[in-house]
Order: C-alpha cells, then sequence, then structure tokens
C-alpha cells in the first residue's frame, strides 16, 4: 500500500503502545490508526506476535552500545542505564520485556555485545548468561517499582512497635534512582568477585 512500510507500521504501534498500553495494543486499532484495514498490514508483520517481537527489538536496539574497549564494568553499567532509559520512556513495554525473549536479529546483536562485555571480565559463557539475565532483570524489576503507576505505603499507618523499620521510611519516599545505582554496583561487584574466583 502506497505510503505504508514495516518501519511505519512498527512506529505507529509503538506510539500506540506509548498510549494505550500493551493490552489495548491490536491489529484492528494499528489499522485504524494508520487509515487502513487490519489485513493490510500482514504484508508488513505476518502476524501480532510478529509486530511485538519487532516492538521488542525496537526498543532494545535503540540502546547505545558501549565502546567494545571500555573497560566491562563500565560498559555493563552503561548498557543497564541504557535499557532503564528505554523503559522511563515507554513505560508501557515492560510487560513486553517481561515476557518475550530476544529473538530477532537487531535484538541479538544488543545481546551479542552485553555477552562480549561480561566475557571481558573473565566470565565462563553460563556465567556470562546468568550475569545478563541479573543485569536486565535488576531493570526491569526496577523500572516496574518506578516507572509503573502502583498504590505506595505510607509509613504514617504502619505501627512502629511492630514495624519499626518499614514504618521509619521517610514519608517522602526513597530516590529511585539512588535505589537502582545501589543495587546495580552491588550486582556489579557480586560479578566482579564471581570472576576473580574463576
Amino acid at each position: 500500500m502506497k505510503g505504508l512500510s514495516r518501519e511505519r507500521v512498527v512506529a505507529a504501534a509503538l506510539e500506540l503502545l506509548d498510549e494505550e498500553g500493551l493490552a489495548k495494543l491490536s491489529m484492528r486499532r494499528l489499522g485504524e490508526r494508520l487509515g487502513v484495514q487490519a489485513m493490510s498490514l500482514y504484508r508488513y508483520v505476518a502476524s501480532k506476535e510478529a509486530l511485538l517481537d519487532a516492538l521488542h527489538s525496537e526498543l532494545l536496539s535503540a540502546i547505545p552500545i558501549p565502546d567494545p574497549d571500555a573497560e566491562w564494568r563500565a560498559a555493563a553499567r552503561s548498557l543497564a542505564e541504557g535499557f532503564r532509559d528505554q523503559l522511563r520512556r515507554h513505560p508501557n513495554a515492560l510487560p513486553l520485556f517481561a515476557t518475550r525473549p530476544a529473538i530477532a536479529p537487531r535484538s541479538l546483536r544488543v545481546v551479542e555485545r552485553a555477552l562480549e562485555l561480561l566475557a571481558r571480565a573473565g566470565l565462563d559463557p553460563a556465567a556470562q548468561v546468568w550475569a545478563l539475565n541479573g543485569l536486565f532483570g535488576l531493570v526491569l524489576g526496577t523500572a516496574s517499582l518506578h516507572f509503573e503507576a502502583a498504590p505506595g505505603v505510607d509509613p504514617a499507618a504502619l505501627d512502629p512497635a511492630e514495624l519499626p523499620r518499614a514504618s521509619a521510611i521517610p514519608l517522602g519516599g526513597l530516590d529511585p534512582e539512588a535505589g537502582f545505582v545501589f543495587a546495580l554496583e552491588a550486582l556489579l561487584e557480586g560479578i566482579a568477585r564471581s570472576a576473580a574466583q574463576g
């Protein structure tokens, strides 16, 4: 169809995802957004599943890839922060990354670069995968706490006698960015220790 392309279809799908969330993203709604019948979209994406894979790839491949010569810990930190930034910009994509593996070629190139930097840390292939899962899991977990709207607990409503530490949390909450940095540095330190132990 004139004026339509795979790139335009994926871009429109990302707009819908950002505006309405993953649950409301459908081929029918996407067709309406583009002014075409849903069946016309299958010339550009084979199925709804293929569209979700394309969105996964589009977002993951936009993460800046660290310099291949950078020190591994700095590179891993940069990769994690880049992934977190993507999720901050597109919080409705969180379920997409929590439920779908990286299988598209563009996504797998990001995974390959990440495994390379973890190999430079001295990890064996299995440990590289575990460390990468830990890094991405940390990013996804903290992003789900920090970027998705969720009801919080008011420490003032807690009984200090029963929950002394929970009730002492400042009413203003804790800085989510500081919390992410703390957890990331702890994870990187653990990876470094594991690599040193062989």
